[in-house]
This record gives structure tokens, sequence and C-alpha cells, in this order.
């Protein structure tokens, strides 16, 4: 968290990506591929309820989607992803909300659910299919966070991709999302 030197805690944040998770699915692309971990440049994007993204580099995370809290990164069934600071500043003076109602309206009213009143991926789609304008955008909004950070992380592997790997409900089963990625 880029902040003064003074506000930083005296513990090193880590991020709460399931490692065990990453290291699993690592494994299985290397196997399917027939090749050594430490040879793959790979992203591992794990769709689901909750959401998050690792970029492989010679077989080593090097970056993830999440930060502290599973808040940061990709938009989520109930959680907000990336957000600016500003708007907990802004509902603060003008709706005066606290700490407690921001918790709950970032970790558990935000995400899918805030944009259309659903947080299953697969109601989304049915949604959508009934012309529904707010499932479209949360889709479309869900789609455009993944390929922000997909971006991001072709970048930092020079180009050089030997594996886009999809784990989660979404990942796995939504044909869809992840053609759009």
């Amino acid at each position: 968290m880029p902040s003064p030197t003074n506000w930083r805690p005296s513990t090193a944040f880590v991020a709460m990506a399931s490692m065990e998770l990453v290291s699993y699915a690592c494994k299985q692309a290397a196997q399917q591929l027939g090749r050594q971990l430490h040879d793959l440049n790979m992203i591992v994007c794990h769709l689901g309820s909750g959401a998050s993204m690792a970029c492989i580099k010679g077989g080593k995370c090097i970056d993830t989607t999440m930060g502290m809290t599973p808040l940061e990164g990709l938009v989520m069934s109930t959680r907000s992803g990336d957000i600016d600071a500003g708007v907990i500043l802004h509902l603060a003076q003008e709706e005066g909300m606290d700490l407690s109602q921001f918790s709950d309206l970032l970790n558990k009213k935000s995400g899918l659910k805030g944009m259309c009143g659903n947080a299953d991926m697969r109601s989304i789609a049915l949604a959508i299919e009934s012309g529904d304008e707010n499932a479209m955008i949360a889709r479309a909004v869900f789609i455009r966070r993944v390929r922000k950070y997909l971006g991001s992380y072709m970048v930092q592997l020079g180009g050089k991709l030997d594996a886009l790997v999809f784990t989660g409900g979404i990942g796995e089963n939504d044909v869809y999302v992840r053609r759009e990625v």
C-alpha cells in the first residue's frame, strides 16, 4: 500500500490469494503441456463467486490481483474489487456511512450483486437472454476487469505466455466469459 512510512504496519501484508489452488493449477497445466513448471509462463484465472488472478513467470508467482484482503482486484459475486478510495470518503461525507457499513457494502452488497441484483453468473446469463441491461453491464464489467489484469500480466511476462489457465465455476463452465476474456 503506497503510503507515508509512518502509516505502514509493522508486519508485512500477505496476499490472500489461495496459493495452493494456483500451485495445483500450474502443476496440472505443466503436466498437460508435458513441460517443466519452472520453464512456463502462465496466467491463472480463478473465476467463481470469489475471483482472483495470478501471474506466473518461470513457475513462480510474481503478481496476484489480491492485496491484504480479497477486496482488491477482480469484481466478484458480492465484493467490489478495485475501487477508487475517494468513493469511501464521498460516502462517509455525503451519506454518513461508518466503517461497519463500508465493510458490509464492499464485501456483501457490491460486485455482480451490487450491479444487477444477482450474484450468480448463471442467473446473470439468463437475465441477459431476457434483455436485462443491468445484467449485461455486470457481465461486461466482470470481463473487462479480467482483461485489464490479463493485459498487465502479459506485459510483465514480456508477451511470452505458455498457458492461460481457468479455474472456478465461471472459469471452468462459462464458455462465453472464457471466449470474451
